[in-house]
């Protein structure tokens, strides 16, 4: 019996401590909203970032005992309207102004805010890398196709000298026949002009010897008929005579 009842009392100490550790771990009892603001640093509204801790209380009111109205993602923006050493107070998105704890508030944005900006500026980073490689080997490509071109340009040049070259040295011989060939045009040339003029000094020959043949034969028919009247006139007087 000693034993059974001593358990019996050890449950029910056991029982009244548990009841008495629920009692004392329950929350105190919530206080009422405030009807304005806590002290704290008034401020123009400007936009703010929670941090990137866990998920953080908006309150009612400046400190644990206010209910909780919202809970906020690290990185979720805010309007930060008032702050003070330990709690701000913010306007969310919807509408919904609150407290929370001010080590909770930033004015610059947190990395995981940054974060897909900083990826999405990375992306377009490598869309630009990718497309700069593809510019660059396209590039690339056409740069071997000329300088491919290039030889095969210099080769023919160099083939096209050298057969100019070639083909002065061979018409090298063939010019001088032509320098002769020129030199007998300009004497033959000269040839034509001197014949030229003989003809034409003889020609004036040819017609002054003409005239002097006229000249001639004229004088001689002139003394004919002078000497043919001198001689009838001598007969008619000699006829006279006799």
């Amino acid at each position: 019996m000693s034993k059974t009842t001593g358990a019996a009392l050890a449950l029910l100490t056991g029982i009244f401590l548990l009841i008495a550790g629920a009692a004392l771990a329950q929350d105190p009892p919530l206080a009422e909203d405030p009807a304005q603001p806590a002290e704290t640093l008034e401020i123009h509204p400007e936009p703010a970032y929670t941090t990137d801790a866990v998920d953080m209380m908006v309150r009612s009111g400046p400190g644990t005992q206010y209910r909780i109205i919202a809970v906020v993602k690290g990185g979720t923006p805010v309007t930060l309207l008032s702050q003070g050493e330990e709690y701000s107070f913010i306007r969310l998105d919807n509408g919904k102004e609150g407290y929370i704890l001010s080590r909770f508030v930033t004015r610059d944005a947190p990395p995981s805010v940054l974060l897909p900006k900083i990826e999405a500026k990375l992306k377009q980073a490598r869309a630009r890398v990718k497309e700069l490689t593809e510019e660059n080997k396209r590039l690339l490509r056409k740069n071997r196709s000329l300088s491919a071109d290039l030889t095969a340009m210099t080769k023919t040049a160099h083939n096209t000298q050298a057969e100019l070259i070639a083909l002065r040295e061979d018409c090298s011989d063939c010019l001088k026949p032509i320098e002769e060939l020129k030199e007998v045009k300009a004497e033959l040339q000269i040839q034509k002009q001197r014949a030229d003029q003989a003809e034409q000094k003889l020609s004036a020959m040819e017609r002054n010897s003409g005239i002097h043949w006229f000249l001639a034969g004229a004088g001689v028919l002139f003394f004919g008929i002078i000497l043919g009247l001198t001689h009838q006139r001598r007969r008619r007087t000699s006829s006279l005579l006799r």
